[in-house]
């Protein structure tokens, strides 16, 4: 793997100096391939711990709460398909959708602050 990580480096470098303009003038400046740190692996663990999390969390809301939840923050249905699918008024979905968004805040409280590997020094 770090073979071909090297040998995609030394590609890049290379085509970086063989840069030139066509009429023989100055070097063409090219754009350099930035790396993306959005995927660093200490994120996708977190993430994946986070995921795991609310599923959990969404799984032992009561079924009057879950449903609502799962339908309009998971699939993204709106109201009033909910609402259809439930057989309940828009206002009712609304208020089992708010009540199980709290339930839901208080068992991820711990997760409000941010995701981090490392747990705050003493006294922070």
């Amino acid at each position: 793997m770090s073979r071909l990580r090297t040998a995609h480096h030394q590609r890049a470098i290379d085509d970086d100096r063989q840069a030139v303009s066509v009429d023989g003038e100055a070097p063409a400046v090219t754009a350099r391939e930035v790396a993306d740190w959005s995927d660093m692996a200490d994120e996708r663990i977190l993430r994946r711990q986070l995921r795991r999390r609310v599923f959990r969390a969404i799984l032992a809301l009561p079924a009057i709460y879950r449903a609502p939840v799962m339908l309009r923050d998971i699939q993204g249905m709106s109201t009033e398909e909910a609402s259809a699918m439930l057989r309940v008024k828009d206002q009712t979905l609304k208020s089992r959708l708010h009540r199980g968004r709290l339930i839901l805040r208080k068992q991820l409280a711990d997760f409000a602050g941010g995701l981090t590997l490392h747990r705050p020094a003493y006294g922070m």
